[in-house]
Order: C-alpha cells, then sequence, then structure tokens
C-alpha cells in the first residue's frame, strides 16, 4: 500500500506539472517564440494533455491499490 502522504505529494507534483504547461502559455515571451514556432506550441498543448492524463491514471490507480 502506498502511504496517502506519498499519495498526496505525488498528486501535488502532477498537478503543478500540468499547471506549469498551462502557465506557460501566459507567459509573454513563450507566446511570441511560440508564434514563430507553432509546432512548440503544439507540443505545450500534448504536454498539457499528457501530464492532465497521467494524473487522473495515477488516481485510479491509487484508488485500486489502496481497495
Amino acid at each position: 500500500m502506498i502511504d496517502l502522504n506519498d499519495q498526496q505529494t505525488l498528486k501535488n507534483q502532477l498537478v503543478l506539472l500540468t499547471d506549469a504547461y498551462i502557465k506557460l502559455s501566459e507567459n509573454p515571451v513563450w507566446l511570441k517564440f511560440a508564434e514563430q514556432h507553432p509546432d512548440l506550441e503544439e507540443l505545450r498543448q500534448d504536454a498539457v494533455e499528457a501530464s492532465d492524463n497521467l494524473w487522473w491514471k495515477f488516481r485510479t490507480k491509487c484508488s485500486d491499490f489502496n481497495s
């Protein structure tokens, strides 16, 4: 069984990871750069989706593991 404190720490890190990718789109330097390199903005968007999926799968696995 995974310790609940460890689960909370991982959850917080995964949420911060997703938030970091989201907040990157609010950075004026990033926006200017992404304008010149749309493929990087597409990768950022993919990273948001991937990190969010990772969080949900982690949550599901922890739920299954602790049952």
